[in-house]
């Protein structure tokens, strides 16, 4: 037997990493209702009844395929399954046996056989199956609970007649499910809590570690202000300093702004902070133009040019924690936040406009805006780093 795909009402899920063909037909045994059949897919706890929708799906494809006497849990039940859809219409099933091998990027230094900890965890590269030979162009679904958090992904294309080859990734796939997984809260942010994070100036930087992004989200949505997590943040930030000096100091986007942005970086490690946000701000736009330039861009550069650039940066990870586009959006919405100068006296924002203009009021070139200057910087370097 052959599977098409996974049954979703019209209404269902919009997530982009899910693809589904049009069609119509009977969605459950009470109800018929328009419906699509999902090809690629990624379904989690936060879709709610309609999860459970797809997992009583995978548990019927998993109950028809296994013999009775196994009598193999229930997806509510089972912490993994995996299973591949071969073109001549085999179907191997892994229930609690699949392994994988995680590669993260780190915000500390850390040696052979020490132990890391899901704090110093900043971003997952990619994630690969272990002892599961993957044929070329093979449908597969993945179910996986970790840490009471659900994701089922799936991409069953290869067994369509035609599709888009070019975009068939499994590891990208499997690397989103495992960001969601572990780095739930921070990933189920909605459009409106976005705006509001913006508004106080606040990003979930990737240098912050889960327990401080986790209490800037948690202060948001008891509509507290997120400046009551600024001790938190800067001692949080405090902790990085050296590794951030070490990562300004050896990476090459740096190398045309090192001597200002070490500087600012010590400037900051002694409390200056009116220094350390002049210097920091104007320098975001050197970064962005620099990348830019690296590109294959021909046509001259501006705001919504360098901007686009690091929003469509490539990355493995669909849902990175870098948030490629999410940040670009933070960087013309509030760094580059535009501000009417004709009367200097009313400016009151801090950006790298009202700073690299001087009409920035020096009273709020402050600990708040430092540190984000900082930290924003550090971001679009790992951002248009090549390493």
């Amino acid at each position: 037997m052959k599977y098409a795909g996974f049954l979703v009402p019209a209404e269902g899920s919009n997530h982009p990493l899910t693809e589904r063909l049009v069609g119509s037909g009977i969605f459950s045994n009470q109800t018929a209702v328009e419906v699509g059949v999902a090809v690629r897919g990624f379904f989690t706890d936060d879709d709610g009844e309609l999860f459970l929708t797809m997992l009583g799906q995978l548990e019927r494809i998993v109950s028809e395929h296994m013999p009775p006497e196994l009598q193999p849990p229930a997806p509510v039940d089972a912490e993994q399954i995996f299973i591949l859809f071969h073109n001549d219409g085999r179907i191997e099933i892994w229930i609690n046996e699949t392994r994988f091998q995680v590669s993260t990027r780190v915000r500390r230094d850390v040696n052979a056989g020490e132990l890391a900890k899901l704090g110093d965890i900043s971003d997952i590269e990619n994630v690969r199956l272990v002892g599961i030979d993957m044929p070329e162009k093979c449908g597969f679904v993945s179910f996986i609970a970790l840490h009471g958090n659900r994701c089922l992904v799936f991409d069953l294309r290869p067994v369509l007649d035609e599709w888009d080859e070019s975009s068939w990734d499994p590891i990208a796939l499997l690397t989103a499910s495992f960001t969601y997984l572990l780095f739930r809260q921070q990933l189920s942010l909605t459009d409106a809590e976005w705006q509001v994070m913006f508004e106080q100036g606040w990003f979930p930087f990737i240098c912050l570690d889960v327990e401080t992004v986790g209490a800037m989200i948690r202060a948001m949505r008891e509509a507290k202000p997120i400046d009551d997590c600024l001790a938190r943040i800067t001692e949080n930030v405090r902790s990085l300093l050296p590794e951030i000096g070490r990562y300004f100091s050896s990476h090459a986007v740096f190398d045309r702004h090192r001597a200002v942005i070490v500087q600012a970086l010590a400037a900051y490690e002694r409390r200056d902070y009116a220094l350390a946000n002049t210097a920091l701000l104007v320098r975001t736009e050197g970064l962005l133009r620099d990348y830019y330039a690296r590109g294959e861009a021909t046509r001259k550069p501006d705001q919504k040019r360098y901007l686009n650039a690091i929003a469509q940066r490539s990355t493995r990870n669909p849902l990175s924690l870098l948030r490629p586009q999410r940040f670009a959006d933070y960087l013309e919405s509030v760094i580059f936040a535009y501000e009417d100068f004709r009367n200097p006296a009313t400016v009151s924002r801090v950006t790298r406009h009202s700073v690299g203009h001087g009409v920035a009021d020096s009273e709020l070139l402050n600990e708040k805006f430092a540190t984000i200057a900082l930290i924003c910087v550090y971001q679009i370097g790992i951002l248009t780093s090549t390493g």
